[in-house]
């Protein structure tokens, strides 16, 4: 399938700190061409199932406040994302 090569290949951008329970996601992003193509879920998607593998309760990641289609993707994909651009899921 064209879209899990499409993942294969993005997912190394996506750098992955583990603190006290905790998963931050440094970088996520996903190029112009590739947007709407539910590449961005699917990365989204991977990063949460690396989150439950490695037993973390909760997932975080920065986001310009300004960014408005970032923020509303993150709230679509069920996050919360806090004034000052800090975006989490809670995966309890």
């Amino acid at each position: 399938m064209a879209l899990q090569r499409v993942i294969s290949r993005m997912f190394s951008s996506i750098r992955l700190g583990l603190a006290a329970k905790i998963m931050y996601v440094e970088n996520l992003f996903v190029s112009e061409q590739y947007r709407r193509l539910g590449v961005g879920v699917a990365l989204m998607q991977e990063a949460k199932n690396v989150c439950k593998k490695n037993s973390c309760l909760n997932m975080k990641w920065e986001v310009e406040s300004d960014n408005e289609n970032a923020i509303a993707f993150y709230k679509k994909s069920g996050a919360t994302v806090s004034f000052r651009g800090i975006g989490s899921f809670n995966l309890r």
